[in-house]
């Protein structure tokens, strides 16, 4: 006998806007039939179930376990919702400029529902393929577009004067995105990515800065893990072999005085795995290292000059922004503030000096190039930090291939965006660092489909 109290009714509307979190979780869809029987629509059928204009009236059912996942808002919200998804592309600049709008208008509570139903429809994702492919990608980036929006105009409101927000909002807000990260690296960590991960990265990507920042996102993660599974290879015994002949060279420009003379002086306690405990707040600090951006989104998505010092706001803001939180350890605005350093190079932003001035450190010379320590970084023993060194690899790198990026010149394929990176990033000027350069040459040659593959190779240092 069916339990007629476990189906719960709902509108074609409300179950129209809800379609995505429907196929993501493959939640039933059930109708009644002609002889008052429940009878479930097949999900593959679903939208175009939709596209007739027939059903408009017709009430529709899902059972209770999932009502949860449902939201149930306001039927003319979600009609202009609706026209919204239908004109805009998910993930494009107009699409999440009305997005943040939207959110901006949110309470705090609303906000923070929206949230919680955000990463309830990514933990309900199951995989069964081991693989990171283009639909779960899809999946995991419109997720942690929507995550950011409301994490960026919760924070902004945090930062401003004029806004008065409970701290019990922030803390919730910062929950939600710890929560967030700490699931996608659950997902992530048993999902490998496919051979054309960054290709699938570049092809999903509008140009918007969201986009831009989606992609960092992911690409630090995946490369993280990448990063720790060379120990295992043996790929830094190979670097430790090859360091005098091969990369010696550009370590004694940055420490003159001291130079490194092996991988243990370029690296405090040298080369390590990164703590997974650690990767958790660094995966943070790449979710948000733009956030400081975003209140100058159409500047930065614009053409023709640009001022570098409005350019250069967003990494103290972001890191301002972050801090005020006071619900992250400081690893997290630390990325946000420093990955335009470039080794103190003339061309990076320099903030490092305001942060830890001279006349706090305890070491006036440093005496390594990086450290898994930010202890080491504070008090001038290290020049820089292992994740910050990554995360300026991967953003320039996203820089110069994501589509649409309208202050460039043109779009750099993944082949003419590594070699740039070599020629004016390590050999005319030593700005992100060459043994992370390597280990992120190999991680491209496998993660992505490249034209040349003898390439990687010859761009070996």
């Amino acid at each position: 006998m069916i339990n007629e109290d476990k189906y719960i009714n709902i509108s074609f509307e409300i179950l129209k806007y809800n379609v995505k979190v429907i196929l993501n979780n493959n939640i039933p869809v059930w109708r009644k039939n002609k002889s008052g029987e429940y009878v479930v629509i097949p999900l593959e059928n679903l939208e175009q179930f939709f596209g007739n204009n027939d059903n408009v009236d017709l009430i529709l059912y899902i059972t209770e376990e999932w009502e949860s996942l449902i939201d149930t808002g306001s039927i003319n919200a979600r009609k202009e919702a609706i026209i919204r998804q239908n004109i805009w592309s998910v993930s494009g600049p107009e699409y999440y400029e009305q997005k943040r709008l939207d959110i901006k208008n949110m309470t705090p509570a609303e906000r923070d529902k929206e949230f919680k139903s955000v990463i309830q429809s990514i933990q309900k994702i199951k995989t069964t393929d081991k693989v990171l492919n283009e639909d779960l990608l899809v999946n995991l980036i419109e997720a942690v577009s929507d995550a950011f929006v409301l994490t960026k105009a919760s924070f902004e409101d945090n930062y401003s004067d004029d806004k008065k927000l409970s701290h019990e909002h922030i803390k919730s807000m910062a929950k939600n995105t710890t929560s967030l990260v700490h699931t996608i690296m659950g997902i992530l960590k048993k999902n490998s990515p496919t051979g054309d991960f960054v290709n699938m990265l570049r092809e999903k990507s509008s140009g918007s800065t969201i986009a831009h920042m989606d992609s960092v996102f992911f690409t630090f993660l995946t490369f993280c893990y990448f990063y720790n599974s060379q120990f295992a290879i043996g790929k830094i015994t190979k670097l430790r072999g090859e360091y005098k002949k091969k990369y010696y060279r550009y370590y004694k420009k940055l420490i003159p005085d001291n130079p490194p003379e092996s991988l243990e002086d370029v690296f405090n306690g040298g080369m390590q795995e990164i703590p997974l405990d650690k990767l958790l707040q660094f995966s943070i600090g790449a979710f948000l290292h733009d956030i400081g951006k975003i209140d100058n989104i159409d500047y930065f998505e614009g053409t023709g000059f640009q001022n570098k010092k409005i350019i250069m706001e967003h990494a103290p803001i972001g890191y301002n922004m972050i801090l005020k939180t006071n619900e992250f350890d400081s690893e997290v605005p630390l990325l946000a503030a420093l990955h335009h350093e470039y080794y103190n190079d003339e061309s990076g932003y320099g903030i490092s000096r305001f942060l830890f001035p001279e006349s706090s450190r305890k070491y006036k010379s440093p005496q390594y190039c990086m450290t898994y320590d930010l202890a080491d970084l504070k008090n001038g023993r290290a020049l820089s930090y292992v994740p910050i060194k990554i995360l300026e690899i991967i953003d320039v790198f996203e820089a110069l291939t994501e589509k649409g990026r309208k202050y460039r010149d043109k779009e750099y394929s993944i082949e003419e965006a590594v070699e740039l990176m070599k020629s004016d990033f390590i050999n005319k000027k030593l700005k992100i660092d060459p043994l992370l350069f390597t280990i992120f040459l190999d991680y491209i040659d496998n993660h992505s489909v490249l034209n040349h593959k003898i390439l990687v190779k010859s761009l070996m240092l």
